[in-house]
């Protein structure tokens, strides 16, 4: 009766929040692919622009930690 029906909601509530904290996990490890993504090609644009500075003749003020600026 009442307490089946009151037991049946808590479990419908704790699916949808499980379901929810899955699609929000989902989303975070989506995003922070994005960002990892952004980076590799930041530091692949830094390198070649530090690889034509240095074929002009200049000294590059950007490039992999501790090799140069």
């Amino acid at each position: 009766g009442q307490e089946e029906r009151r037991w049946r909601r808590g479990d419908l509530l704790a699916i949808l929040c499980a379901v929810a904290l899955g699609v929000a996990f989902a989303w975070l490890v989506l995003m922070v692919q994005g960002l990892n993504s952004d980076l590799r090609e930041a530091h692949e644009a830094r390198d070649a622009l530090a690889k034509q500075v240095e074929q002009l003749g200049e000294k590059p003020v950007a490039g992999p930690p501790g090799s140069r600026g």
